[in-house]
């Protein structure tokens, strides 16, 4: 006769089980699909409250889903108060999961459900709720758990493609093609007409540096706000353009070598003073620019000569020390 090698599931156990998980199948897939199409916790919120205090019975609990870069947590959470949930999460960012956390009579812990060097998730509870948890009712809550922070990522995402097309939008207007097809333009008609004509290139100062520190997506959004700072500098008739690689240039219409440095004054000290963002979407970082001014008819008489001296210009400004603006002495 064959001994039994170890405990063996009833039949009646076994289906018993698998009942509990065919319910929590249903309201777990729900719960994933609203938070792939929403990328917002608001509305599976509700679905999740009815998971934990109705199928798990857990009443006092708080769901927390954090990321370290942010440190600013997603969380569900019923009948804790504020600031019990502020400790448990200072502790669960530092990774004490456990606690235990007190409040008058109340005593929590934590049940980590999702944890790397990044992001983490835990489940706080009374302790004797947390140990009467079914092995599948935590596998549930993992699942649950990754779903959210999953849609909290790609919320992420697509608010940077959504600063990346803005940003991509405001540079786009004007190619380096377009600016050679309005340099020509203007300089025909000062020419024709017997007017002025100035012309300011700007390079952002130490702009590998930064993109090295917090990225391409980071540069891009910068020189897009940059963008917006020049125009702001600017008058309406003055055209802002894309030149070689980051530079940018600005043609001034009607205005001399004098006036162009005023304006290219102006936008540089606009920039100095601008905060941009640095780590974790804070504005905590300063850019400085170098630029160069050259003036027509005064310092060069071709269209040739205005490219060519404005980059002697600038080039000036980035070996003088950054930071300021250069270009061919101002008559007396």
């Amino acid at each position: 006769m064959r001994k039994s090698t170890g405990p063996q599931n009833s039949p009646a156990k076994e289906n018993h089980n698998l009942s509990r998980e065919s319910r929590d199948l249903p309201i777990v897939t729900r719960i994933a699909q609203k938070a792939l199409l929403t990328n917002e916790i608001e509305p599976v919120r509700a679905d999740v409250q009815n998971y934990i205090e109705k199928r798990l019975g857990i009443l006092v609990y708080a769901l927390l889903i954090l990321d370290q870069r942010s440190r600013v947590p997603l969380l569900i959470s019923h009948d804790i108060s504020s600031a019990l949930l502020e400790e448990i999460t200072r502790a669960s960012l530092a990774r004490n999961f456990k606690g235990p956390f007190e409040e008058g009579t109340l005593t929590l812990t934590g049940l980590p459900l999702l944890e790397s060097d990044e992001v983490a998730s835990v489940l706080i509870a009374k302790p004797e709720e947390i140990e009467r948890l079914a092995p599948d009712n935590v596998a549930w809550l993992k699942l649950i758990a990754m779903q959210l922070l999953l849609a909290d990522k790609q919320k992420e995402l697509d608010l940077k493609a959504e600063k990346l097309a803005v940003a991509k939008e405001a540079l786009d207007l004007s190619s380096y093609d377009y600016f050679k097809k309005q340099l020509e333009t203007e300089w025909e008609r000062a020419r024709r007409y017997n007017r002025c004509l100035s012309l300011v290139l700007l390079d952002i100062d130490d702009f590998g540096t930064y993109k090295e520190a917090f990225g391409a997506e980071r540069k891009e959004l910068a020189l897009a706000e940059i963008s917006q700072l020049i125009k702001k500098q600017c008058r309406q008739s003055d055209i802002i353009a894309s030149y070689m690689g980051d530079e940018l240039a600005v043609i001034l219409p009607e205005t001399d070598v004098s006036g162009g440095f005023v304006a290219a004054e102006r936008i540089r000290e606009s920039i100095s003073r601008f905060d941009f963002i640095g780590q974790q979407d804070e504005r905590d970082v300063k850019l400085t620019a170098s630029l160069g001014v050259v003036g027509y008819p005064l310092n060069t008489a071709d269209l040739e000569g205005l490219t060519r001296e404005v980059e002697s210009a600038l080039y000036k400004a980035k070996t003088t020390g950054r930071n300021r603006v250069c270009g061919p002495e101002l008559p007396a």
